[in-house]
């Protein structure tokens, strides 16, 4: 029985004893937080990432709308190098960014006729990525594709209809697929130089 009782003392004083009971909450809350903080900063990279696509799809643009490229015989790979140029240093251009461009006569005929690189499920369309700067006063699509692989995220929370919520992934991957278009129509501009036809 005595040591039932020695049992019973050494209980009391661990339960009185919270010396070590700061450490523990700070434990326990430490790495949500953390991860909370971490996808923070993930979203805004990738809404920043989302805005300097847009600003360099428009800058980088000016070159087809003037008949630069047409003229200076401006190929696809300058054309993407023009874009990244205008682009964060953290984002990956050479793996992860598509650029395609695509020439119509009227503005209906665009809407029409767009391209759509990749269905519904996030998965790419065999459909290549075509490089047709137009001529002097055709309607112009700059689409440019970048896939942003995620760190953190937000955990994603799913419905009856099988969509996610919060998570920032949009592809059967879980990578985030950034999208921005850029619609013009070019100037009636003196061509000197010879269109690209390859694919167009």
């Amino acid at each position: 029985m005595r040591w039932i009782s020695g049992l019973r003392r050494c209980a009391k004083h661990w339960r009185k004893d919270r010396s070590g009971s700061t450490a523990i909450e700070f434990g326990m809350v430490i790495g949500p937080f953390l991860g909370l903080l971490f996808a923070i900063i993930e979203v805004a990279l990738v809404y920043f990432a989302q805005f300097a696509m847009e600003s360099g799809n428009e800058a980088a643009s000016r070159v087809l709308r003037t008949g630069q490229a047409q003229n200076g015989n401006l190929t696809q790979a300058l054309f993407k190098w023009r874009v990244c140029q205008k682009l964060p240093a953290f984002m990956d251009c050479n793996g992860n960014l598509t650029v395609d461009v695509r020439s119509y006569p009227t503005f209906a005929q665009a809407a029409v006729n767009a391209a759509d690189l990749f269905g519904d499920d996030g998965a790419r369309n065999t459909t290549p990525e075509k490089f047709c700067p137009g001529g002097p006063s055709d309607v112009v699509v700059v689409t440019l594709y970048y896939k942003w692989n995620l760190i953190m995220g937000l955990p994603g929370l799913g419905d009856f209809t099988g969509k996610m919520g919060l998570t920032l992934g949009n592809t059967p991957s879980g990578a985030r697929l950034i999208i921005t278009g850029f619609a013009m129509k070019n100037e009636p501009y003196l061509l000197t130089g010879t269109l690209p036809t390859a694919g167009c």
